[in-house]
């Protein structure tokens, strides 16, 4: 899964089963996840790899609340360039 921090405040989730589905597959060397899609190059090659700090957009699918704290899961991760 994907951990995300929206906001500095929440925390949201992209589970493995959504980024598989959205295309990406996991680097067990580089601990990142990577697609090969064909909308551009970012940082200079064609595989698009998420990694630590990088900006993302995705789909709110669940909020949870408990104790108010609140969390998110998401699904259609997509990388901001």
């Amino acid at each position: 899964h994907v951990s995300v921090l929206i906001h500095s405040f929440f925390n949201a989730t992209v589970s493995a089963d959504h980024l598989r589905k959205a295309g990406y597959t996991f680097d067990a060397d580089t601990f990142e996840w990577i697609t090969e899609r064909s909308r551009g190059s970012i940082n200079g090659n064609s595989s698009n790899e998420l990694s630590l700090e990088d900006e993302v957009s995705f789909t709110v699918d669940t909020l949870h609340e408990c104790a108010g704290i609140m969390s998110m899961e998401g699904s259609k991760l997509q990388i901001v360039c």
